[in-house]
């Protein structure tokens, strides 16, 4: 059952004040109240923190207003708006069913909030922390969720459309039968997020981190997946993969099978043993434990990867752009370094052989040899 404003005022300890019976109301400081009368008295030098006026009275000069708002009428949007973030006073509500169209709830601290069925339609969400939050069935319809944290969120059935989840965090999310139809999730992560039967029609996924996602007879159709990252992925039945745009999209082996035989040239990166990456752009992108053994990386730009315990086995890596990137713990032997930059890259742990080549003395030094018997003649550059 939703929380009734009496309910919420009373939780956050909200006193009214009426300022016409007030006997002076020149220089207060007002800390979390609710104010009426304010037209009829002079509030010269007043400090107003997360306060509410009913019926105006902010318009004075000479007063300092901060986090507050001038209203009709008191509703839950209002108070949630004015303590969007101070979890002190929102932790572990209900407000299930409310109607928050269109509020301002930017940067709000609504982690532990119960909000499944609530409207939250054309919402300002930016940078809000809904960390685990309850969205079940709630409508998000062109909500702005850009940067907002949504990780563990149950987002199951929740309207999406056309919201905006730009550089959002849904890692481990649950969106099954969600509705993300045209939303924007560019450069969002996704790492292990559930997807089942949700509609991706027409979505922006460019950049995207769908690392280990679930993508059950999910719907891509015109989905926008440049560069975005299918590593891993549980993929089945998934409809729109012939009518998907594919850029420079990283994925692995289910690729050669569930992919459309048309694509272009560089239209999908196929992370495997033996691949032919030659000059691709792998910047940023996160290659922990990928197998790439014998792989073709020459001239691959690698700046920033993330190539931890990553299987680099022989693989020719000649003049590869790897700075700032993440060696540790990889897997060197036999393979052919020379000419890459490796300025910035962290080699803790990673292994290396006698037929390593293209690594200084100084990189060695965190590094660990290794004494396998390999044969020079297994390298063909």
């Amino acid at each position: 059952m939703a929380i009734s404003v009496q309910a919420l005022t009373k939780k956050l300890n909200l006193e009214t004040i009426d300022l016409s019976k007030l006997d002076e109301t020149r220089g207060l400081y007002f800390v979390n109240k609710i104010l009426i009368e304010a037209k009829k008295v002079e509030l010269i030098g007043c400090v107003f923190y997360r306060c509410i006026v009913v019926g105006g009275g902010f318009e004075q000069p000479n007063i300092t207003v901060i986090d507050c708002k001038a209203v009709a009428e008191i509703t839950i949007k209002v108070l949630c708006e004015v303590h969007k973030r101070n979890l002190a006073f929102l932790r572990h509500l209900d407000l299930s069913d409310e109607d928050l169209q269109n509020a301002n709830l930017q940067n709000a601290n609504l982690q532990s909030v119960k909000l499944l069925y609530a409207n939250l339609q054309g919402a300002n969400l930016q940078g809000a922390q809904l960390k685990q939050v309850v969205l079940i069935d709630t409508n998000l319809q062109g909500a702005d969720l850009q940067g907002a944290d949504l990780q563990g969120a149950n987002l199951e059935g929740a309207n999406l459309e056309g919201a905006n989840l730009q550089s959002a965090n849904l890692n481990d999310a649950n969106l099954v039968d969600a509705n993300l139809q045209g939303a924007n999730l560019k450069d969002a992560t996704l790492y292990s997020a559930n997807l089942q039967r949700a509609k991706l029609q027409d979505a922006n996924l460019q950049g995207a981190n769908l690392r280990r996602a679930l993508l059950y007879f999910t719907n891509l159709n015109y989905a926008n997946l440049k560069h975005a990252n299918l590593l891993d992925v549980e993929i089945a039945r998934v409809r729109g993969l012939d009518t998907a745009i594919f850029s420079k999209t990283i994925v692995e082996g289910w690729a050669e099978l569930c992919l459309p035989q048309n694509l272009a040239p560089n239209a999908a990166y196929i992370i495997k043993p033996n691949a032919n990456l030659q000059g691709a752009d792998l910047k940023d992108v996160n290659l922990n434990g990928a197998e790439l053994q014998g792989a073709n990386l020459q001239f691959a730009n690698l700046q920033g990867a993330e190539l931890q315990g990553a299987n680099l086995h022989l693989a020719n890596l000649q003049g590869a752009e790897l700075q700032e990137s993440k060696l540790l713990l990889a897997e060197l032997q036999g393979a052919n370094l020379e000419g890459a930059n490796l300025e910035g890259a962290d080699l803790h742990g990673a292994r290396y052989n006698k037929f390593t080549k293209g690594l200084t003395e100084e990189q060695k030094v965190v590094m660990i040899e290794t004494s396998e018997d390999d044969s020079e003649d297994d390298f063909d550059y």
